[in-house]
């Protein structure tokens, strides 16, 4: 059984705003939002670009899904059309 502790909301909405804006600028997001979201590769980057540009994946939902690398992977995979949906991600937290 999973004792993860879930941040506050508006901690979490802060992480998922700043992933979009990188995601829409087309930049790669810093550090620790990489690590939040599980990103370790530019496949992780373009799977989440898809699905927030093309797919219409709002900022409540990626806050969702913070630091929890199977709920991120449900999350691409529930993306009509993602070319990456099979891709999964991974956070140093799964396994807190």
């Amino acid at each position: 059984m999973s004792t993860r502790i879930r941040l506050p909301l508006q901690d979490r909405l802060g992480m998922a705003h700043r992933l979009k804006e990188a995601l829409i600028r087309k930049e790669w997001p810093s550090s620790a939002t990489m690590s939040d979201f599980g990103i370790k590769s530019s496949e992780h980057c373009d799977a989440l670009h898809f699905a927030v540009v093309a797919g219409g994946v709002h900022v409540d939902q990626l806050a969702e899904v913070v630091r929890n690398g199977p709920a991120i992977t449900r999350l691409i995979q529930s993306v009509p059309g993602n070319p990456l949906k099979d891709l999964a991600f991974v956070t140093r937290w799964d396994d807190l």
